[in-house]
């Protein structure tokens, strides 16, 4: 976690946040967007400002999604049979088993690596699994 927190963090500081209070500055000073900006700072930059609109219509397009799946999870919460409590939904497979610590309750007695080749020929997922995925 440490090999991606710091370089972000050095990165964010050194980069990121004077670049940002950069485009901000000069969007205010010149009262126009960030194409105009750009293109009327150096001709050649206007490229710049058609990324930074690219980028953000990108950026609004995945946190959307983001909030849609937030609500959607959340309204289905409020219904009085929860959706990912049973295998009886049309998304489950025939894997779906609802109790799936009733099926392998002797594996205790095995190593580690026994029981983890018997999970895994046993292959059945919960359905709350499958409800997330």
């Amino acid at each position: 976690m440490r090999a991606f927190l710091l370089p972000y963090c050095v990165m964010l500081v050194l980069g990121g946040i004077p670049l940002f209070f950069m485009e901000l500055a000069l969007g205010q000073y010149n009262r126009k967007g960030a194409i105009t900006c750009w293109g009327r700072l150096v001709p050649l930059f206007k490229g710049v400002g058609f990324q930074v609109v690219c980028i953000a219509f990108y950026v609004d397009f995945f946190y959307n999604v983001i909030l849609a799946w937030s609500l959607r999870f959340f309204f289905a919460s409020f219904t009085t049979a929860l959706p990912w409590t049973n295998c009886n939904n049309e998304w489950n497979t025939p894997n779906c088993r609802e109790e799936t610590t009733s099926i392998l309750p002797s594996l205790d007695n095995f190593t580690s690596i026994d029981s983890q080749v018997v999970r895994e020929k046993i292959k059945f997922t919960s359905p709350a699994e499958e409800y997330w995925t």
